[in-house]
C-alpha cells in the first residue's frame, strides 16, 4: 500500500472516522449501527454533504450528535437487534455453503472437464445438497448467463 520511494518513512493508516458510544440505558450500540446501515441512515448521514471538501461521513462528531435516531423502547430494540443478528447469522450460514458448492464445482473440474454424466455425480458423494445451492445460485443476478450442469 505504501510506495517504496515513498516521500515518508511511517504511515498511519486507519478507517475510523469518528467514534460513537451509545448510552445502554437509552440505545444498543447494534441498534445504532443497524440504523446507520439503512437506507434512512445513510441518508440521514450524507444528508448535508457536498461534492467539493470534506465528505459528510469525516465532518466533526458534531454534525453526527444532530442526525435524529428513532429509538423505540428497549424490549423492541433487542428484538429488532435480535432479528437482524439471526438474518446475519443466516445469510453467512447461505453464503458460506454458496461458496462451498462453488468451489468444490470448481475442484470436480479438475478431475473431469466437462459438464458430463459423471461429473454430474461426483458433488453429490462430498455435498448431498449442491442441486439446491446451484438453483440459488442461479437465481442470483451474477452474470448474463445463468449457472449451468
Amino acid at each position: 500500500m505504501v510506495p517504496h520511494d515513498a516521500v515518508y518513512d511511517r504511515f498511519v493508516i486507519s478507517q475510523r472516522q469518528f467514534y460513537l458510544r451509545c448510552d445502554p440505558k437509552k440505545a444498543l450500540p447494534e441498534y445504532v449501527v443497524a440504523y446507520f446501515k439503512s437506507p434512512q441512515g445513510q441518508h440521514a448521514q450524507l444528508a448535508n454533504s457536498s461534492q467539493v471538501g470534506v465528505a459528510s461521513i469525516a465532518r466533526p462528531v458534531t454534525y453526527l450528535r444532530s442526525i435524529p435516531i428513532p429509538l423505540p423502547p428497549l424490549s423492541e430494540k433487542r428484538a429488532i437487534v435480535g432479528v437482524l443478528s439471526d438474518m446475519d447469522s443466516e445469510f453467512l450460514k447461505k453464503q458460506k455453503d454458496l461458496l462451498d458448492y462453488v468451489i468444490l464445482h470448481e475442484m470436480i473440474h479438475l478431475i473431469e472437464p466437462t459438464h458430463s454424466a459423471r461429473f454430474v455425480s461426483l458433488p453429490s458423494e462430498h455435498f448431498p445438497t449442491w442441486r439446491e445451492a446451484r438453483a440459488e445460485l442461479n437465481e442470483l443476478s451474477l452474470t448474463a448467463e445463468k449457472w449451468r450442469e
